[in-house]
């Protein structure tokens, strides 16, 4: 303790113990107010002047339960709402409550907070802006019932299983009511036929037949148009890396299919991006660089590239991102992309030819998915495959008619059974080496 009564003394004479002892002795507490004349009220305000506010107990309470709360309704609506709104709001308020205790820093949070909230208001509006084109699952759905694979990061579990799917709008409205039907080993069932040797085929949803029934597939249609025995191995957000997989690991062969003598490809341009790893629902699918211009397997797309593939599982139920930003970061590296899926697409073609199978590449760009960016990535993907000896069956060219809504599920991007009919019509052409049929 000071030996005298500092407050005989003037204020600038002060030692910083004095003002402590004095201070601690005499304190007011923050609802007493000061009698007039008081020099200790002027004191106190002079020695937390600038310093933050700390947090007491009920503000950390209530910024856990807020949390808490928070946390809960994101997981309790992680189907059905964009969790981003949720996130972006709760940061935004986290930052304007911690800008009140944040001292020389509360600019910086404060500042900060609105940016959060910005990209907030850009997720509702673009959720909001797309909710009438949105579609949704009436009741269990083939997609949610997709498993791990090693090879090609996620398949159909095995069968024989019959799954049905019924698709509708955010308005209720019914896009379409589809059964699959798949086989022992979770692919999606073709005509029994003895007839060999076999042809394959290889894709996504548009060669899988999302929103068809089993006999309006391209492979069953082609099976039919020449009495021969098909396989189906497409399925829903495959792309070409599946497909290279596959034949490298030769899972026809493991399931028990005959030898083909054809194998088709059927590619969408957004193929170009899921083999470069940008599908969030794929990063456990096979991954390959382009290494001496040959398409090489390095892993999975998440081993391969593991913070991107952090990203893009995190950002892939982002509106700002999906549909904002991604469109434009997809560019950067488009050449890259695009020669990828060529030396893929050419790997492939050895690959085929090496087991006495003809190669059928068809590049399904026309529809309604299209866009004037797709349509440069499918004049440039042409180019490079042309240049490799890869020829190309663009529907642009050989069937054009496929632009026009009538040959795709109304409110859906995929083809009906009329466009799966008239591609299976080009393909059996193709593989025949016969006239197209008009």
């Amino acid at each position: 303790m000071p030996s005298s009564n500092p407050g005989t003394r003037p204020l600038s004479s002060w030692t910083d113990e004095e003002i402590e002892a004095w201070v601690g002795a005499s304190a007011l507490d923050d609802d007493e107010a000061p009698a007039p004349g008081d020099r200790r009220a002027g004191r106190r305000r002079d020695r937390h002047a600038g310093r933050p506010r700390p947090p007491g107990t009920r503000g950390l309470v209530g910024f856990v339960l807020v949390s808490l709360v928070v946390a809960a309704i994101a997981v309790a609506t992680r189907a059905s709402f964009p969790p981003f709104i949720l996130l972006f709001g709760y940061l935004f308020g986290t930052l304007l409550w911690l800008s009140r205790r944040a001292g020389r820093a509360k600019t910086w949070f404060y500042n900060l907070s609105f940016v959060f909230l910005a990209a907030a208001l850009a997720e509702a509006w673009l959720y909001a802006s797309t909710w009438s084109g949105g579609t949704w699952f009436d009741g269990p759905h083939l997609e949610a019932k997709m498993v791990p694979d090693p090879d090609r990061g996620y398949a159909v579990p095995p069968g024989p299983a019959t799954y049905e799917d019924v698709k509708r709008n955010n308005r209720g409205d019914l896009i379409y009511r589809a059964t699959y039907h798949v086989d022992a080993h979770g692919y999606r069932v073709t005509p029994p036929s003895g007839a060999t040797p076999e042809i394959h085929f290889y894709g996504d949803s548009f060669m899988f037949g999302e929103g068809v029934q089993d006999a309006e597939t391209m492979p069953w249609q082609v099976a039919r148009q020449l009495g021969r025995m098909t396989r189906n191995y497409g399925l829903h957000g495959y792309g070409p890396h599946q497909m290279l997989r596959s034949l490298e690991n030769d899972l026809a062969g493991r399931s028990g299919a005959g030898r083909p003598d054809a194998v088709v490809y059927v590619a969408i341009l957004d193929h170009i991006d899921r083999a470069a790893g940008r599908s969030g629902w794929d990063q456990s699918g096979p991954f390959y660089q382009v290494v001496d211009g040959r398409a090489t397997w390095v892993g999975t797309a998440g081993q391969a590239k593991p913070l991107a593939s952090a990203f893009h599982r995190a950002a892939a139920r982002s509106n700002v991102w999906y549909l904002g930003l991604r469109p434009y970061a997809e560019r950067v590296f488009i050449d890259t992309d695009r020669r990828r899926v060529a030396a893929i697409v050419k790997r492939a073609t050895e690959l085929s030819a090496q087991r006495g199978a003809k190669y059928v590449f068809l590049l399904w760009d026309v529809g309604p998915y299209m866009t004037d960016r797709k349509r440069v990535d499918a004049d440039a993907l042409s180019r490079l495959l042309a240049d490799q000896g890869v020829p190309v069956l663009r529907l642009s060219e050989r069937a054009p008619e496929l632009e026009r809504a009538e040959f795709y599920i109304p409110g859906d991007a995929h083809p009906n059974a009329r466009g799966q009919a008239r591609a299976a019509q080009l393909i059996a052409a193709a593989i025949t080496g016969g006239a197209v049929p008009q």
